[in-house]
């Protein structure tokens, strides 16, 4: 259960790194380069998905499940954002 611990804590201290390093330096990066490191964050969050599930797997706490369910509905909410607003812009 330790090790189970410290891997999520590890997964989530990561993630919060860089969403937090994300939104200190927006301000002053330029607008492009800052809209480029945005469109880069949807993959951040893909990325956690088969963390949370192998952690579910590990440890079948329906935690888990629950914070792969909020991850994924951001993930597919945001793709689809993405995918509206290009099919716009073109």
């Amino acid at each position: 259960m330790r090790a189970l611990l410290c891997a999520f804590t590890t997964a989530a201290l990561i993630a919060v790194g860089c969403a937090t390093g994300a939104s200190a330096q927006t301000a002053r990066w330029p607008a492009p380069k800052a809209n480029a490191w945005y469109a880069q964050q949807p993959w951040l969050r893909i990325v956690m998905l088969p963390v949370l599930l192998g952690l579910y797997l590990y440890s079948r706490d329906p935690l888990f499940i629950s914070l792969l369910v909020v991850v994924g509905l951001g993930v597919v909410l945001t793709g689809v954002s993405y995918w509206l607003d290009r099919r716009e812009n073109a």
